[in-house]
Order: structure tokens, then sequence, then C-alpha cells
């Protein structure tokens, strides 16, 4: 604890010895150490006289301020402490070294031993972390001294608060939120972050010769969430992070009985991952879709193709409700 002052503080001792005292009765008018405030580990100066005895120095008290030790500066027995009588008076009085040493001015400091700036330090009610970070030779040091992490560090010393939240590893929608001027903006925000749709033919057949292995048009949006799909070329370009595809093709024309075809995701225009589909159960009709999985690094962009082997060409149907493409984020 620091060392304090306390005014008006005066106690009778009725100890008796060179070691620790209790505290007494308090003189009419004044006030115990309890009553202006004190308490255990508080440092407050102090002057003890005893007949002609006089003793001078730092207490440290004990618990509800009703005891102390004593630290003895000057006493009239060769700076040692007084052998008290029993009919001590102690008051509580400021020190020289209060000023001194323990406010330790500007001027002082810059002569002050590393003991006394220790004591200054202390006097201040500094933390062993806050004497850490008062002696840190550079402000690296500093950092080091509260745990900063890496991105703890980068965040302490961002230049600017778009840097501090780059640095954060905020992202686009993240920077906007802590940004937004009120709730609606930050929904907006939010709003404006979420990406996924779902297409569909809207009614336009697909021929596929066999062998071939084209790209399947999906030209209609049904919605576009994050307005991430492109219809013209129907592809996807989510934004960076987890993903998750679907689409679900049906054939009509020319499927004979057990063939087969593949629902293929392309990524960046080729080829990431194929969904085998079983074989037609009847003639004239075959359905299946494939599901898949990644994650983005915000430029990639997704479309669907497909295949079969049937020996002639087979037509996918532009039913909207059989055949479709869909996506999400997240």
């Amino acid at each position: 604890m620091a060392r304090k002052h306390f005014d008006n503080v005066r106690h009778l001792i009725t100890t008796t010895g060179v070691g620790g005292i209790t505290f007494g009765t308090v003189p009419a008018t004044w006030r115990s150490f309890a009553a202006a405030g004190a308490v255990a580990g508080d440092q407050p100066g102090y002057t003890i006289q005893d007949g002609d005895g006089i003793e001078l120095g730092y207490l440290t008290l004990g618990a509800d301020a009703l005891t102390a030790t004593r630290t003895v500066i000057y006493s009239s027995n060769s700076n040692n402490p007084l052998d008290l009588s029993g009919s001590a008076i102690l008051e509580c009085t400021p020190l020289a070294s209060m000023i001194n040493d323990d406010l330790v001015s500007f001027v002082r400091a810059q002569s002050a031993s590393s003991g006394e700036k220790a004591q200054a330090r202390s006097n201040l009610g500094m933390t062993t972390t806050g004497q850490a970070l008062a002696t840190a030779m550079n402000a690296a040091d500093a950092r080091d001294t509260i745990g900063a992490t890496t991105v703890g560090s980068a965040l302490l010393t961002a230049s600017n608060a778009a840097a501090a939240r780059t640095a954060a590893g905020a992202t686009t929608v993240g920077s906007s939120l802590f940004t937004a001027a009120d709730a609606a903006a930050a929904r907006a925000a939010v709003a404006a972050g979420a990406a996924c749709f779902a297409a569909h033919k809207n009614g336009a057949a697909q021929v596929v010769s066999s062998g071939a292995d084209p790209k399947v048009t999906f030209g209609t949006k049904l919605y576009d969430i994050g307005n991430r799909y492109d219809a013209t070329n129907s592809r996807w370009t989510p934004p960076a992070g987890p993903v998750t595809l679907m689409a679900n093709l049906t054939w009509t024309t020319g499927v004979l009985l057990n063939d087969r075809f593949v629902v293929r995701l392309l990524k960046n225009g080729a080829t990431y991952r194929v969904g085998p589909v079983p074989g037609a159960y009847v003639a004239g009709y075959m359905s299946g879709e494939g599901v898949f999985h990644d994650y983005a690094n915000g430029t990639d962009y997704y479309e669907m193709s497909t295949g079969h082997g049937s020996g002639s060409a087979l037509t996918i149907s532009g039913d909207p409700t059989t055949t479709y493409f869909s996506g999400f984020a997240g």
C-alpha cells in the first residue's frame, strides 16, 4: 500500500517495549486512524512523544487500523525504536521524506536512486504490472508486459481506426458494423454482407450430347441476396468463407432405362467436385442432385456442369421446380 497522511489523528499508546503497538484511546477533538479512513496496509507518517523521548517514522497499519508496526526514521534513542513506557502519545504527522522521497518531484526524480524510484512507484500504488510498464525500456517491452498478443500489439500501434479494424481481422461487413451510425445502419451492413441465391432455367430445356461436358445454364434468378449471382454466365461469386452449393437436374427426352449422369461443380472454370447420380429407374425420366462444400477466397466463382454416356443426346428439363441451382455462404 502507499504511504498516506491522515489529518487530526492522535492516539494514546499504552503498549510498552520496542515492538509493535496497539492504538489506545483518542483524546477529545482528535480522530482515530480508522475514523480518518485508514485501512490495513496503509503507511502513514507518525511522531511518538514519550516523556523526553521522541520518535518519527512510518507505521504499517494492521487489521482494522487498530495495530501497527513501526519503521523508525529518527529517534532520540540513536534512531532506534523507543522503549515505550505505556504512557506515550502518537500523532499522525507528515515527514520530510514524504515530500522529498515519496512524491519525488520531477527535478529530484532525475537524480533519484533506483531504490528511491521504486519507492515512489510503490507510493503511487502501482501494481507489479504497473511498475513493469513504468520501467519498460521501449514500447514493445511495454506491450509484452501487459501480455499483448501479435494482434493486440497491432491494435495498440494502429495509426488510425481503419488500421485497427484491419489488425482485428474485421471483414468488410465487420468494419461496416463498427462504423455504423445507428442500429438501422448496422442491420443494413449485415444484410449487405449476406450471400445466398437460387436460380433456375425458367422453362428453357437444354440438350446435352453424349460424352459432352457442358455448363448447365440457369439464366433466371429466383433470389440473389448480396447480388453475387451472374445470371448471364450462370455463375456465383460468394464472399470469402465456407460455402455450400447444390444443383438438381431432371432429364426427360431421350432417357433410357439405367442411363446415368453426373452433377459436376466447377470452380473458377475447372472441375472441382463430381457427384455421380444412380441410373434411371424408368425410361424417359431421371433426376438427381449434387451438394458440395468449399471455402471460397472472395474471388472464386462457381458454376455447374453435367455429362452422360447414354450414346445419344438427352434433354435437361427447364422446369424450375425440378432443375435448379442454389447456394449460400456461411
